[in-house]
């Protein structure tokens, strides 16, 4: 047993940052009293309302932890690569939400016809409008997608390749199509993630 700790001992950096990110998500998710800043463009207006959009949106969690399993086992270079993109990335978003409060007021009635719809409702029960730029869910996904993409194992599959890209690029999308965010989030989320990258390659060689 001693020896599996020795051998994983890197796993528990992931623990703590992710209790204190839940913890400071937590916090800030309930500081509602504060003025807010409202993302929504024009541009939202001409994006569709899917609810079966849920299904990338909701694949994002499996994603997230699929990848860390396999950096675990297979590149503890690679799982220090994708620690320092994602955690650098979510706590300067979580940063940036306490100075600049920003909110979004794009969400849709439902009716809960389906099971996709009653998963959305559900959704936004537990997620606030608040604290939504840049988009977490759209960061993470992009720069787990590149920390995938230069482990030479998944290179050497190609299609494995193009899937990972195709369902990043979902998640994405996911995330305005189900009014969960505006697309002024995913362009913070992509600005955020072309500076951390550029920071993680010059700094530390990653």
């Amino acid at each position: 047993m001693k020896d599996l700790f020795k051998k994983y001992s890197h796993v528990k950096w992931l623990i703590l940052c992710s209790f204190l990110y839940l913890t400071t998500f937590f916090i800030l998710e309930q500081w509602g009293d504060r003025p807010f800043w409202v993302v929504d463009t024009w541009l939202d207006a001409y994006i569709p309302f899917n609810e079966y959009m849920i299904i990338p949106y909701v694949i994002w969690y499996f994603y997230i932890i699929i990848g860390f399993v396999y950096f675990t086992i297979y590149e503890v270079e690679g799982f220090n690569r994708t620690q320092f993109y994602l955690w650098t990335g979510m706590f300067a978003a979580m940063i940036f939400c306490a100075i600049v409060p920003n909110c979004q007021n794009m969400r849709v009635e439902l009716a809960n016809e389906n099971i996709f719809q009653v998963a959305v409702s559900f959704l936004y029960s537990i997620d606030t409008n608040t604290n939504v730029f840049p988009s977490i869910h759209c960061y993470n996904s992009i720069m787990m997608m590149v920390s995938l993409l230069k482990s030479d194992r998944v290179k050497s599959h190609k299609l494995l390749s193009i899937f990972i890209v195709v369902l990043s690029i979902s998640i994405c999308a996911s995330t305005v199509m189900l009014k969960q965010h505006g697309i002024l989030d995913v362009f913070g989320a992509i600005g955020m993630s072309i500076i951390v990258y550029l920071i993680g390659k010059y700094k530390f060689k990653f």
